[in-house]
């Protein structure tokens, strides 16, 4: 029992330095040539399939840029365009609509030709007047 546990020891320390030495290197390929030509056939077949969708790319853009000019008229506009001319409509909507205030405010505020000075001093007072009456005191 002894030589066979000795043995089965000798076997298993001689195997791992034994595969090293006597393990041969993997060969993937036994003809470098082969293996270059392979390289090359796969490159092109991948160029001409880029050139290709290059080509067609180019084809659709080309169609429509050329479609886009003819097939719109001459004096339409782009939705940007729209879009601007909208906003600056509203705007004018907007800055006439303040002066139309502005020229109101300024017609309230003048005085009436008939009306003398004594009369927007009497204005003047009854305001005062209605501000005192309105103000209220807790003590």
């Amino acid at each position: 029992m002894a030589k066979a546990t000795q043995s089965t020891t000798e076997t298993t320390s001689k195997e791992t330095p034994n595969l090293r030495k006597g393990k041969k290197q993997k060969v993937f390929v036994e003809r470098k040539d082969a293996a270059l030509a392979l390289a090359t056939s796969i490159a092109e077949a991948q160029e001409e399939k880029s050139k290709d969708k290059a080509a067609r790319h180019h084809q659709h853009e080309l169609a429509q840029k050329t479609s886009g000019a003819s097939g719109r008229k001459h004096g339409s506009v782009s939705s940007k365009d729209r879009l601007k001319q909208a906003k600056a409509a509203i705007l004018a909507e907007k800055s006439q609509a303040k002066k139309e205030k502005a020229k109101q405010k300024q017609a309230k505020l003048r005085t009436k030709p008939g009306e003398g000075v004594s009369s927007s001093i009497e204005k003047g007072i009854a305001k005062l007047q209605e501000r005192s009456r309105k103000s209220v005191s807790f003590v």
